[in-house]
């Protein structure tokens, strides 16, 4: 779902980026243009994919990277919590 949105807003972005950071840790979503990670959240992870989520959101914040966690319960308003968090980072949507 966020991949066809994305798509349609005709936004640059990459499925499964890599972190610049040592580890081999992988985004959900990458837009270059902007610099963000987009992290994806289910109701029902498995606990090692839970684990790592937290561990790229530690990252992100001890790196100072931009970016943004969506929700589960956010796919049937995603342009509208989505398109909301990138106009906060100053990008168009």
């Amino acid at each position: 779902m966020l991949f066809r949105s994305l798509y349609l807003a005709q936004l640059a972005h990459a499925i499964h980026r890599r972190l610049p950071v040592r580890e081999e840790l992988w985004a959900d979503f990458y837009l270059p243009g902007a610099g963000v990670y987009i992290e994806c959240w289910s109701d029902d992870l498995p606990h090692a994919e839970l684990s790592a989520k937290l561990a790229r959101q530690e990252i992100y914040r001890d790196k100072s990277l931009e970016f943004i966690d969506i929700h589960e319960r956010d796919a049937g308003r995603l342009d509208d919590v989505l398109g909301r968090r990138l106009q906060q980072l100053g990008l168009r949507w």
